[in-house]
């Protein structure tokens, strides 16, 4: 009977660990990045995984991790010349890219969204001035289906990325 019982726990246990893959609902957390020789916040959902590799990411390489948000943040000495430029710095097809969001921004700095007509990939990116540098942040998912509450997702990879500023 005890063996019975272990083999139905163990049995269950792909079920419960189930990675979660809409987080357009969690509560986002303000993270302190320092990195290229500046220092930012960026306010990511709670619970995200983080890449220990670099300190702006949020990413894990495990298959199980594939479906689920991914932000990543760069520092460079210089801001894209135009936007055109910036479409360019995000999208690895510019021609096939679908630019829903397209904007200098009164700072000098840029906001795109790449939004596939589908709805399986959304990445959203911005270029913030911070000191003498430049953050890049992107934040993208991908599904193989429909994204999980679209509209909110794009929104919240938006937020995410608009909420990179100096510390």
């Amino acid at each position: 009977m005890k063996r019975v019982i272990l083999m139905a726990c163990l049995l269950s246990l792909p079920a419960c660990s189930k990675t979660r893959t809409d987080y357009s609902d969690v509560k986002r957390n303000v993270e302190t990045v320092t990195e290229g020789g500046v220092t930012y916040t960026i306010e990511i959902p709670e619970g995200l995984p983080k890449d220990d590799r670099n300190p702006g990411d949020w990413s894990n390489a495990k298959e199980e991790y594939d479906h689920v948000p991914h932000v990543f943040t760069t520092v460079s000495d210089a801001m894209p010349d135009d936007l055109e430029s910036a479409k360019f710095s995000v999208a690895l097809r510019v021609s096939e890219a679908t630019f829903v969001r397209a904007e200098k921004r009164p700072d000098g700095g840029y906001a795109l969204t790449d939004a596939a007509p589908d709805k399986h990939r959304v990445e959203a990116a911005t270029f913030t001035k911070v000191g003498a540098k430049v953050v890049k942040c992107s934040a993208v998912q991908t599904t193989d289906g429909e994204l999980p509450s679209y509209e909110k997702t794009r929104a919240m990879l938006e937020a995410i990325c608009n909420s990179v500023k100096a510390k």
